[in-house]
């Protein structure tokens, strides 16, 4: 008779390795989307906003970081909510998708979506936006804010 305990073991024990090993990816996957999420794009806003309420002697905007997922840009009646959207991963690059999305006295707008590829050897991150550069990006939302007719202080 075959042992068929000793071959359950075995695949029981492979089937642990795998999930040891997913979980480890997953978790290095989480840790370097919210590096970038906050780090590298939710900083240059906050970064903005702080800077014109300093030049301006006012607190004229608002930044609010929700956690890992969320952040909000917030003025007398315009919010912008930025969500970290979902996360594709291959072996070699991460696809961190961020949704941006524009409320203006109750009316809802979608802005266009940003994503970021996130090379997971060397940490090298590719914006996928206007411009390739979330500064500048950054600044022409402001500009496009501040320009827009309905936009009053």
């Amino acid at each position: 008779m075959i042992d068929m305990k000793q071959l359950i073991e075995k695949f029981k024990a492979k089937l642990l390795e795998e999930e040891g090993n997913s979980l480890y990816k997953n978790e290095s996957v989480r840790n370097i989307v919210n590096r970038v999420f906050v780090e590298e794009f939710a900083k240059i806003f906050e970064s903005i906003v702080n800077e014109i309420n300093n030049k301006l002697n006012i607190k004229l905007l608002s930044y609010q970081l929700e956690g890992k997922s969320r952040f909000i840009v917030e003025g007398r009646y315009h919010r912008i909510y930025f969500q970290k959207g979902k996360i594709d991963q291959n072996d070699e690059v991460i696809q961190l998708n961020i949704i941006p999305i524009c409320v203006w006295k109750g009316v809802t707008k979608h802005l266009g979506p940003i994503c970021a590829y996130i090379n997971q050897e060397t940490l090298q991150i590719k914006w996928d936006i206007p411009f390739e550069n979330p500064e500048i990006y950054a600044m022409d939302v402001f500009n496009k804010l501040v320009d827009d007719t309905d936009f009053s202080m």
